[in-house]
C-alpha cells in the first residue's frame, strides 16, 4: 500500500530523521512513537505528500485514498459549523449528497458522544471538542490509509478509548503518531 525506502528529512542543516525503511500493508495498524521534535509530524506530512523528503522515496499504491488528521485541530476545519465540517469530506471526496453526508456526520457525532454540537460554530468549541470534531471529519470517510497526528491530544480518557476503538474498527491501514505511551500491538519508534 505505502512504503518508505531510505527516507530522510532535514530542516535547513538539521537532520530530523534518516534511513527510515518501513511498509504499511492493507489494513495494518501501526503506532509511530517518538519524543517531541523527533519528526513524527514531518514523516506523516511526507507520506501524505505535503512535504518532500530530503532523501529516499515513498512508494504508494495507485489510487491510494488517504485521510489526514493534523496535529492542530484548527488547521483541519473548512466549514463554519460542526455538522457542515464533518459532512464536507463526504460530499467533496466521496460524492455523497448533502442529505447522505449529514446523516453519516450525525452518526459519527453520536458515536463520539457530541451530537449536541452539530449546529455549533467551530470557533465556540473547547480544545477537546475541536479535537473530536477534527477526528470525526477524518474517520467519517472510508479510506485505504489514515495518517493520524496525535489524535488523543486534549481528550479525556473516556473519549480516548472511544476514538481508539473507532480507529481499530477501520478497514483501512493506520499510521498513528503519538508521543504518549499507548498500548498498541504494532509499534515503530522514531
Amino acid at each position: 500500500m505505502i512504503e518508505a525506502r531510505d527516507l530522510g528529512y532535514k530542516i535547513e542543516e538539521r537532520e530530523i530523521f534518516s534511513n527510515l525503511n518501513f511498509e504499511i500493508k492493507e489494513g495494518e495498524k501501526k503506532l509511530l512513537v517518538g519524543k517531541n521534535g523527533s519528526g513524527k509530524s514531518s514523516l506523516l506530512g511526507i507520506l501524505q505528500g505535503f512535504l518532500t523528503p530530503s532523501f529516499g522515496e515513498v512508494r504508494r499504491s495507485r489510487e491510494l485514498k488517504t485521510a489526514y488528521l493534523f496535529q492542530e485541530s484548527l488547521v483541519q476545519f473548512i466549514a463554519p459549523s460542526v455538522l457542515e465540517d464533518v459532512a464536507f469530506s463526504l460530499i467533496a471526496k466521496e460524492g455523497h449528497s448533502q442529505t447522505q453526508a449529514f446523516k453519516k456526520a450525525k452518526e459519527i457525532l453520536e458515536r463520539l458522544q457530541i451530537p449536541h454540537l452539530a449546529q455549533s460554530s467551530i470557533f465556540s468549541l473547547s480544545g477537546g471538542e475541536k479535537r473530536l470534531v477534527a477526528i470525526a471529519g477524518v474517520l467519517v470517510c472510508e479510506c485505504d490509509l489514515y495518517l493520524l497526528d496525535e489524535p488523543f491530544n486534549e481528550l479525556d480518557s473516556k473519549r480516548c478509548k472511544i476514538v481508539e476503538e473507532m480507529i481499530l474498527e477501520k478497514k483501512g491501514g493506520v499510521l498513528l503518531a503519538s508521543h504518549q505511551a499507548i498500548e498498541w500491538e504494532n509499534k515503530m519508534v522514531l
